[in-house]
C-alpha cells in the first residue's frame, strides 16, 4: 500500500523521506539566549506588553450595507442573509489569500490569474507580453496595403488556377490492377451473351406500360376515333403483356447467366482514372499560362515586396496568441475552475468590497458580540492584502477595455491573418517564375491538345462502361406473380364480348371507369411500374454496342491522348509543394490588400493596453516579500485562522452555489421560452449543406429535451428549497452555515450552455437563412438566457461535501473572529518605587543585594550546566536531538479536475483542428515548445525538510531533478505526477550499476516497486544503458539483495516484435522474503533521442491496461526524459484536451513539461506527443480517426520529406 498521503492536493500519494532531515530543538547558542531571556522573570524584573496603535483609517462611523439581491425574491431576511453570507465569504477568502501568499503555500501568479479571470493565460506569459512586434507588423501591413499593385492579378489568378489543377492531379491513378480480368469478362460477355433475351422482354414490358398509362389518362370519351383507339389499346396491352410473359423465362435465364461475368459491375471503377483524366484535361485546356517575362517579374516583385514587409511576423506570433486569449477570456465571465478565490467570484471587485466596506461593517461586531471594541483588528490585519488589491485592481479595468465585441472581432481577423503570415515561406516570391517555367515544360513535353473527335470517343467509352456495369443490377422476374396479376386485371374488365368491336366500343367508358373505381387499373399499373424501374437505368438495347466497344479497346486502354495526359499529371505532381507554397503567399497577400485598417488600429490599441498591464505584472514576483515586510501583530493574528484555505472553499463555494440557485430560480420564465426554439434549431441543423459543419453544430446544441428536463427538475427543487429556507433570527455566524446544507438536495444541471449559445450564434449569423422577425427575437433572447446560465455554477452535486461542512466551518469562523475582535487587557506590573512605612534599614538592603547576587550566580551556574548538557546531547544526538524522519511532501502540481469529456462531435472538431496551419505552423508550434523546455528554470532548490538527491545517483549530472514532485518513497532520480483521470506515473531514469562516479541504484529501483506496491512497469528503451534488474529470458537473477524471477514472456501483439510483456516477481531476501509480482512492458527499438517504431495502437493498448492501476505506474528510460515522458505524455496531454475545447496542445504540453526538468530532447519528440495525444483523444472517446490520420500524415511528411521544416532546422 502507498504511504498515507500528506499532500496539498487530494488523492495524490506522498511519502516520508528515507534520508532523514535533521530538525532538532534549538541548537545550544539559541537555547542559551532563550534561558538568559528568562532571567528578568526569575528575578521579578518588570516587563510590559506591546499594544499596537490604532490604524489611521479606522472608521469613526460605519454604515450597514443594504444592497438588495438582484433579481431575487423580495424577502428582506433572505436578502440580508445573502448579503451577510457574502461578507463572510469575502473575509474568509481574504484571510486565506493573505496567509497563503505570505507563507508561500499559494502561488501569487495563480491568484492573480483567477482574480483577473485570465483563464488559460498564465501570469508569467502575460507579464512577458510585448506590443512592439504586433504594432510594428500592423503598421507595415497598413503601409504595404497601399503599395501592392493590382495590375498583376491576372498572373496571380493563373497561379491559383494551376495550383488547383495540380492539387486535383494528385487524384490521377493508373488503371486498376483487376483491369485484365475485367476486359477478359467483357470479351466473353460480348461473344456469348444472349442480348436479345434482355431487349425483347424489356421492350414488351415498356410497350405494355405505355398502353396502360394511356388508358389510365383517359377521362370520359365522346369522339368515335378516340373511343376506337381506346378499345384497341386494351388489345395492344394484352398482346404486349402476353409477349413479356412468354419471354420471362428466357429473360431470367439470361440474368442468371450474368453471374458468369462478375467483374462487369467494376466497369466504373476500372474506367475511373480515364474519367478523371478526361475531366482534368478539359480544365487544363481552358487554363491560361502567361509567358511574358516582364509581367512575371512584376508579379514576383509584388510578392517579394509583401514578403519583405512581413519577414519578422513569426517573432510576434506568440504575443498575438496571448492577446487574443486574454481578450476572449475576459469577455466571457465564466472562467476555468477556481482554486484559491472561491469567495471572490467577481475578482478584484469583490476584494475591493472587502477592503472598502466589509471589514468596516458594523454587522460583524454585532454578530460576534464585539461591538465597539477592536473592530480595527480585522482591517489592520488585512492591510498587506489590501496593498496588493490597490496595486493590481486597476489592471482589471484595463483588461475589460480590450474585450468589447469590436475588439474581439478585430482580434479574430488579426489572429487568422497573423497565423497565415507566420506560416509563409520567405523563398516563395523567388520561386514564382521558376514554377511557371516548370509548368510550361510539363505541358510542352507531355500534354497534347486532343480534337473534339477524340474527346467524344473517350466520353462515349466512359458512358458505355457505366452502361455495362448497370446490367449487374438486374434480378430475375417472378413470372407467376406477373401472370396472376395480369389475368386478374383482364378478368376484371367488364366488356360483354371484347372480340365484338361493335358492342365493345360503346362499353369503353364504363370499363375504364370501373377499373379505376375498383383499383384494378391502379394495381396492375403499380406492378408494371415496379418492373419498369428495374430497367430505367439499364439501356438493354445498347448493351451489345457497349460490350463490343469496350472489348475492342482492350489493346487500346491507354488510348488516344490519355497516356501523354497521365504522364503530364505525373510531371505536375512533382510541383505540388512549391505550388502550394506560392499559392499560400498569394492568397495571404490578397487578404492584406483588403485588410481593414480600422481593425488594425483596434488591435494596436489592445496590444498597447495589454503591454501596460504586462508592465504592472512584471514585478509581482516581489509581492510575497513586500507583504512580509514590517508585519504587524494584527496581521499575525489574522493569519492564525486554521485551515483558512479549506474554510474559504467551503464558505465561498456554498455561497456561490446559493447565488446560482437563486438566479436560476429567477430565470424560470426565460427557461420556458428557451424550450420553444428546439424545433426551429433542429430544422436548421438538418438543412446545413456541409456535413462536417452540421455534425459540429449538432454536437454544440446537444440533446435539448434532456437539458430542459434537467432544468425543470432542478427549478422545482429550487422552488421547494426557497420555500423551506428559514434564515430569520440568525444570531451567530455559525448559524449562517446551517441553511446551506439544504443545497445538497439540489440536482446538478449538466447543460453545456456555452456550447448551445455558440450554436445559436452560428444560426443568427447564417447569411443564407431568412428568419421570421418574431422567431429571431426569441432566438436572441434564448441566447441571452444561455449566456446567463453559462455564468452559473449548477454542479450542485459536486459540492455536497462543502455544503455539509458549512455549519462547522461557519462556527469555527465565529470563534476565531470573536477572539480576534475582542478587546485585549494590557498587562502592567505594579511599580515598587513607593516606600513602605516598615521599610528595612540600609543594612538589610545591602544584605538583600548580596542575596540577589548569590541568586544570580547560582542561576548562571545552572544555565552553564544546562547549556553544557544540551551541547553534549546535541553533539551526540541523544534523546530529543536524535535525527528524526520528517515527512516531505511530493506535491501534486496539477489541480484536480473531474470533468467529463466533451461531446464526441465537439471532440471530432478538436481533433481535426490540430492540423490547422498545416506543416509550417505545426513545426513553429513544436519549436516554441522545445524552446520553452530548453529555457525553463531547472532549479533543484526546495525548502527543508527536502534534501537533494546524492550526485552519485545521477546518470547525467546535467539532467536536473525537479524537487517539487521528486519521488520520496525511495530516493531515486524520478518525478511523480498524475493524469487528469488519476493514473499516477513514477517517471525515472533507469537503474545504474556501480562505477567510480555512480552508486548502484538497482536496489533502490526494486525497493521503489515494492514500497509503492507497483503493478506495472514500462521500460522505454533497449538494455544498453539500463543495469540488469530482471532476466531477459525465463529464469532468475540476484540483484542487490533481491531475487528477481522472469516467469513468463510474450509479445503484446502476436507476430509483432515491438513490445515484450513479461511477468516478473521480485523477492526481497533481506526482509522476510517479501515479494511483489509486476507486469513489465518492454518497448523495443526506441532510441533516447528518437521516436519508437511501434504504433500508437500498441501504446493505447498499454495505457488501457495500466489505466486502472491504483498504485503508481513506473515508467523509465536511460535518463528518464525523452521516451519515458513521451509515453506518459500522450495520455497526460490528451486527458486535458478532451475536457476543454479551448485547451490547446501548447497549453497541455506546458503542463507536462513542468513535471520533469528537460522533459523532451527535440522537436520530433514533441511532434510525436502531439500526434499521439490526438490518437488517444480519439480512441478514448470513440471519435473517428480523421483528425489523427491527417496530423499523422503531416508529421510523416515533416520527418521524411522535411515538408514545412525550415532549411537549417532540425526535426
Amino acid at each position: 500500500m502507498l504511504p498515507a498521503p500528506a499532500l496539498l492536493a487530494p488523492d495524490f500519494p506522498t511519502a516520508t523521506a528515507t534520508k532523514p532531515s535533521k530538525f532538532q530543538t534549538p541548537n545550544p547558542p539559541l537555547l542559551l539566549i532563550l534561558l538568559l531571556a528568562l532571567l528578568p522573570t526569575l528575578l521579578n524584573h518588570p516587563s510590559a506588553t506591546f499594544t499596537p496603535p490604532l490604524s489611521q483609517n479606522t472608521p469613526t462611523t460605519l454604515a450597514i450595507q443594504t444592497s438588495v439581491r438582484s433579481e431575487m425574491v423580495t424577502n428582506d431576511a433572505l436578502n440580508d442573509y445573502v448579503e451577510h453570507a457574502s461578507i463572510i465569504a469575502h473575509i474568509t477568502n481574504g484571510i486565506a489569500l493573505q496567509h497563503g501568499l505570505m507563507n508561500g503555500s499559494i502561488p501569487v501568479n495563480d491568484v492573480i490569474g483567477e482574480l483577473l479571470n485570465l483563464g488559460s493565460v498564465d501570469v508569467p506569459t502575460l507579464a512577458n507580453f510585448k506590443k512592439d512586434g504586433i504594432n510594428s507588423l500592423s503598421e507595415k501591413l497598413k503601409d504595404i496595403k497601399s503599395k501592392l499593385t493590382t495590375d498583376v492579378t491576372a498572373v496571380e489568378d493563373q497561379t491559383l488556377a494551376w495550383n488547383d489543377l495540380i492539387a486535383k492531379s494528385m487524384t490521377v491513378k493508373s488503371l486498376n490492377a483487376s483491369a485484365d480480368k475485367f476486359f477478359g469478362d467483357v470479351e466473353k460477355f460480348s461473344k456469348n451473351f444472349n442480348f436479345t433475351s434482355l431487349s425483347s422482354f424489356t421492350g414488351s414490358l415498356n410497350s405494355a406500360y405505355e398502353e396502360l398509362e394511356a388508358i389510365s389518362n383517359y377521362s370520359y370519351l365522346t369522339n368515335p376515333d378516340e373511343l376506337d383507339l381506346a378499345y384497341r389499346r386494351f388489345g395492344y396491352f394484352n398482346s404486349s403483356v402476353v409477349d413479356a410473359i412468354t419471354q420471362v423465362e428466357t429473360f431470367n435465364a439470361a440474368v442468371l447467366a450474368l453471374k458468369q461475368y462478375p467483374s462487369l459491375k467494376d466497369a466504373p471503377t476500372i474506367f475511373e482514372p480515364v474519367e478523371t483524366v478526361l475531366n482534368l484535361t478539359k480544365t487544363r485546356l481552358n487554363l491560361p499560362l502567361d509567358r511574358d517575362i516582364e509581367i512575371m517579374n512584376a508579379t514576383r516583385a509584388n510578392l517579394q515586396q509583401f514578403i519583405d514587409a512581413i519577414v519578422d511576423a513569426k517573432s510576434s506570433f506568440e504575443y498575438t496568441s496571448t492577446l487574443q486569449k486574454v481578450a476572449t477570456r475576459i469577455s466571457n465571465s465564466v472562467s476555468g475552475k477556481t482554486y484559491f478565490t472561491h469567495g471572490f467570484p467577481n475578482g478584484f471587485a469583490d476584494m475591493g468590497s472587502l477592503m472598502k466596506k466589509d471589514v468596516q461593517n458594523l454587522w460583524i461586531g454585532k454578530i460576534t458580540n464585539t461591538e465597539g471594541s477592536s473592530m480595527y483588528n480585522l482591517d489592520n490585519g488585512l492591510q498587506p492584502l489590501f496593498a496588493v488589491n490597490r496595486q493590481l485592481a486597476p489592471l482589471e479595468e484595463k483588461l475589460v477595455s480590450i474585450c468589447s465585441v469590436s475588439v474581439i472581432d478585430a482580434m479574430e481577423s488579426w489572429s487568422q491573418l497573423h497565423t497565415e503570415i507566420s506560416g509563409l515561406n520567405s523563398d516563395s516570391a523567388g520561386k514564382l517564375v521558376k514554377l511557371n517555367s516548370e509548368i510550361l515544360n510539363c505541358r510542352y513535353d507531355y500534354a497534347k491538345n486532343p480534337t473534339d473527335h477524340y474527346f467524344k470517343k473517350v466520353e462515349d467509352l466512359v458512358v458505355q462502361a457505366n452502361n455495362l456495369a448497370s446490367v449487374a443490377k438486374l434480378n430475375p422476374v417472378e413470372s407467376d406473380k406477373l401472370k396472376n396479376e395480369f389475368n386478374a386485371f383482364m378478368e376484371s374488365l367488364t366488356f360483354t364480348n371484347y372480340h365484338d368491336i361493335k358492342t365493345s366500343i360503346p362499353e369503353v367508358n364504363a370499363v375504364i371507369e370501373k377499373s379505376k373505381s375498383t383499383g384494378s387499373l391502379n394495381k396492375i399499373t403499380n406492378t408494371l411500374n415496379t418492373l419498369k424501374k428495374m430497367f430505367d437505368d439499364i439501356p438493354t438495347n445498347e448493351l451489345k454496342e457497349a460490350a463490343n466497344a469496350i472489348a475492342n479497346s482492350k489493346d487500346k486502354r491507354n488510348i488516344f491522348f490519355l497516356v501523354d495526359e497521365m504522364t503530364f499529371h505525373s510531371c505536375l505532381q512533382k510541383l505540388k509543394d512549391k505550388s502550394a507554397m506560392i499559392t499560400q503567399t498569394i492568397q495571404t497577400m490578397r487578404k492584406v490588400r483588403k485588410v481593414d485598417t480600422e481593425k488594425l488600429a483596434k488591435v494596436q490599441s489592445a496590444a498597447t493596453t495589454l503591454s501596460e498591464v504586462a508592465g504592472e505584472l512584471s514585478g509581482v514576483g516581489s509581492i510575497r516579500d513586500t507583504m512580509n515586510k514590517d508585519v504587524t501583530e494584527a496581521t499575525t493574528n489574522v493569519n492564525k485562522l486554521p485551515d483558512s484555505l479549506t474554510k474559504s472553499k467551503v464558505i465561498g463555494q456554498s455561497v456561490n452555489s446559493l447565488r446560482s440557485a437563486f438566479v436560476l430560480g429567477d430565470l424560470k420564465a426565460q427557461v420556458e421560452q428557451l424550450k420553444t426554439i428546439d424545433t426551429y434549431v433542429q430544422d436548421w441543423i438538418k438543412n446545413i449543406p456541409i456535413l462536417e459543419y452540421e455534425k459540429t453544430i449538432k454536437g454544440l446544441w446537444g440533446n435539448h429535451d434532456k437539458d430542459m428536463a434537467e432544468l425543470d427538475k432542478t427549478l422545482g427543487q429550487i422552488d421547494s428549497f426557497e420555500k423551506n429556507l428559514n434564515v430569520s433570527n440568525l444570531t451567530t455566524i455559525g448559524a449562517y452555515g446551517t441553511p446551506l446544507t439544504a443545497l445538497a438536495s439540489l440536482t446538478s444541471v449538466d447543460i453545456k450552455a456555452k456550447e448551445k449559445s455558440k450554436a445559436l450564434d452560428a444560426l443568427l449569423n447564417d447569411g443564407a437563412l431568412k428568419i421570421d422577425p418574431t422567431v429571431k427575437k426569441n432566438i436572441e433572447e434564448s441566447k441571452k438566457t444561455l449566456d446567463q446560465l453559462a455564468d452559473l455554477d449548477l454542479e450542485f452535486a459536486s459540492h455536497i461535501a462543502q455544503f455539509q461542512s458549512a455549519p462547522s466551518v461557519f462556527s469555527d469562523l465565529q470563534n476565531f473572529l470573536t477572539n480576534l475582535l475582542s478587546p485585549k487587557q494590557p498587562t502592567v506590573l505594579a511599580s515598587r518605587t513607593q516606600k513602605d512605612p516598615g521599610q528595612p534599614t540600609q543594612k538589610s538592603e545591602d544584605s538583600k543585594s548580596d542575596n540577589v547576587w548569590i541568586i544570580v550566580g547560582c542561576v548562571i551556574a545552572v544555565i552553564a550546566l544546562i547549556a553544557s548538557g544540551v551541547f553534549i546531547c546535541w553533539k551526540k544526538q541523544w534523546f530529543c536531538f536524535k535525527t528524526t524522519v520528517v515527512p516531505c511532501e511530493c506535491l501534486d502540481m496539477d489541480k484536480n479536475d473531474e470533468k467529463e469529456p466533451l461531446d464526441p462531435n465537439i471532440l471530432h472538431v478538436v481533433a481535426h483542428s490540430q492540423t490547422f496551419g498545416r506543416h509550417a505552423a505545426l513545426y513553429a508550434t513544436w519549436k516554441r515548445q522545445m524552446d520553452c523546455v530548453s529555457n525553463s528554470n531547472t532549479s533543484e532548490d526546495r525548502a527543508a525538510p527536502y534534501m537533494r538527491l546524492s550526485p552519485r545517483k545521477y546518470r547525467d549530472i546535467n539532467i536536473h531533478l525537479n524537487p517539487t514532485n521528486a519521488i520520496q518513497t525511495v530516493r531515486v532520480h524520478g518525478n511523480r505526477f498524475r493524469t487528469r483521470k488519476g493514473t499516477i506515473f513514477n517517471v525515472t531514469q533507469s537503474p545504474m550499476s556501480a562505477t567510480d562516479t555512480n552508486d548502484d541504484t538497482t536496489g533502490d529501483f526494486l525497493r521503489l516497486i515494492i514500497e509503492d506496491q507497483t503493478d506495472f512497469v514500462v521500460m522505454c528503451e533497449n538494455m544498453v544503458a539500463c543495469a540488469p534488474y530482471f532476466s531477459l529470458y525465463l529464469g532468475s537473477i540476484e540483484v542487490s539483495g533481491y531475487k528477481v524471477y522472469t516467469e513468463s514472456i510474450r509479445y503484446l501483439v502476436q507476430n509483432s516484435e515491438e513490445v515484450l510483456v513479461r511477468t516478473i516477481r521480485i523477492v526481497d531476501k533481506r526482509n522476510k522474503n517479501i515479494s511483489k509480482t509486476v507486469t513489465h512492458y518492454h518497448i523495443l527499438n526506441w532510441d533516447k533521442f528518437g521516436i519508437p517504431s511501434c504504433s500508437f495502437e500498441m501504446m493505447a493498448m498499454i495505457h488501457k491496461e495500466i489505466g486502472g492501476s491504483q498504485a503508481p505506474v513506473l515508467v523509465h528510460c536511460s535518463n528518464g526524459i525523452g521516451p519515458a515522458m513521451m509515453f506518459t505524455g500522450i495520455d497526460y496531454v490528451s486527458r486535458w484536451m478532451e475536457i476543454d475545447e479551448s485547451m490547446t496542445f501548447e497549453e497541455s504540453f506546458k503542463r507536462l513539461a513542468e513535471k520533469r526538468h528537460h522533459s523532451v530532447q527535440n522537436v520530433r519528440q514533441i511532434g510525436w506527443i502531439h500526434v499521439g495525444a490526438v490518437y488517444m483523444l480519439s480512441v478514448n472517446n470513440e471519435v473517428d480517426l480523421f483528425g489523427y490520420n491527417d496530423i499523422k500524415g503531416i508529421f510523416n511528411d515533416m520527418i521524411q520529406k522535411r515538408v514545412g521544416v525550415p532549411r537549417d532546422a532540425q526535426i
